[in-house]
């Protein structure tokens, strides 16, 4: 999407509240907030130009994993996406924070 707005797109996370938004991963619910912290950590790295991010497969091999086309922006606007839990608007500022 950035390669086709000519770089004018952002990115929004969520962690998720709904069980079933976790049937693929039900393990992850419980540290839902903690493990979205985490994946846009990775997401920017994947998202930066020129990164190659390793990964483990199930039997502890690393592989290099990189995004083609390359992004036309440095870096991505985030958002972290808040509903209703005030918990969550505090998060997002202390992530937004983090990443200035």
């Amino acid at each position: 999407m950035d390669n086709l707005s000519r770089g004018r797109v952002g990115i929004s996370f969520a962690s998720g509240w709904q069980v079933n938004d976790f049937v693929l991963a039900p393990e992850n619910h419980a540290h839902r907030k903690e493990l979205m912290i985490e994946n846009i950590g990775v997401v920017q790295k994947l998202l930066a130009r020129a990164r190659t991010v390793e990964f483990r497969d199930p039997k502890g091999k690393t592989t290099p994993v990189k995004i083609l086309p390359r992004p036309v922006q440095e870096s991505l606007p985030i958002w972290i996406t808040a509903s209703g839990n005030p918990d969550t608007f505090k998060l997002a500022g202390e992530v937004g924070r983090e990443m200035c």
